[in-house]
C-alpha cells in the first residue's frame, strides 16, 4: 500500500460529495428565492440582507447520492472485481459493508426526512410539536431498530435498557436542534459539525 493509492482512495471517497455539494449549492441558491425559501434578517440573524435558504438540500444530496451509487456498485460488483479499483486495506472490509448497508440507509432514510421537515418548516413554517413529534421519531427508530444507544450501566436488563433507549433518542433529538439553532450564520452548523466529525 503506497501513499499515492491512499491520496486517490481519500480524494475518489471526498470529492464525488464535494461536487455534489459545491453544484448543489449553486443550483439551490439560484431556484430557493423562486420557492420562498428566503431568510429575512431579524434580531437574531446577523446578516442584514435576505440571504437564500436551502444549503441543508445540497448537502443532503452530496451525501446520500454518492452513497447510493457505491451500494449499487458493492451489491452489482464482486470482490475480484472491486480489488482491482480499491486500495489493499480496504477489500476485506467490503463484506462488513455489505451487511451494514441496511442500517445506513435507515439512518440516511431519517437523516432525510428530517431535512424535508426543515426545508417544509423554512419554506411554511411548522408548528414546533410537529418538528419535534418527529425527530422524536427519526431518533427512536434508528435507535430501536439499530442498537444505537448509549451505555446506562444498570444492572436490571429492562429498566437498562429502557434508559438507554430514552437517554440516547433525547441525546439525539437535542443534538438535532443544537445544530438548527447554531444555523443562524453561514457556514457556523457546518463548521462545527466539521470540527466534531474530527
Amino acid at each position: 500500500m503506497t501513499l499515492e493509492s491512499i491520496l486517490w482512495f481519500v480524494a475518489g471517497s471526498l470529492l464525488p460529495s464535494f461536487l455534489v455539494a459545491f453544484l448543489g449549492t449553486f443550483v439551490m441558491r439560484r431556484i430557493a428565492p423562486h420557492w420562498g425559501l428566503v431568510d429575512l434578517p431579524n434580531q437574531r440573524k446577523v446578516h442584514a440582507s435576505p440571504v437564500p435558504l436551502g444549503g441543508g438540500v445540497a448537502i443532503s444530496l452530496a451525501v446520500v447520492l454518492p452513497f447510493a451509487i457505491g451500494t449499487l456498485v458493492l451489491l452489482l460488483a464482486d470482490n475480484a472485481t472491486l480489488s482491482k479499483v480499491l486500495p489493499g486495506f480496504a477489500v476485506p472490509h467490503l463484506g462488513g459493508l455489505r451487511e451494514r448497508l441496511g442500517g445506513l440507509w435507515i439512518m440516511l432514510g431519517g437523516a432525510s426526512l428530517l431535512m424535508t421537515l426543515g426545508l417544509i418548516d423554512d419554506r411554511r413554517g411548522l408548528d414546533w410539536r410537529i418538528r419535534l413529534f418527529v425527530q422524536f421519531t427519526v431518533a427512536t427508530v434508528c435507535v430501536v431498530t439499530q442498537g444505537w444507544q448509549l451505555t446506562a450501566f444498570i444492572a436490571l436488563p429492562r429498566l437498562g435498557w429502557f434508559v438507554s433507549v430514552t437517554l440516547s433518542v433525547i441525546w439525539i433529538v437535542a443534538l438535532i436542534n443544537s445544530f438548527n439553532m447554531l444555523d443562524n450564520m453561514d457556514g457556523l452548523s457546518a463548521g462545527v459539525a466539521a470540527i466534531a466529525a474530527y
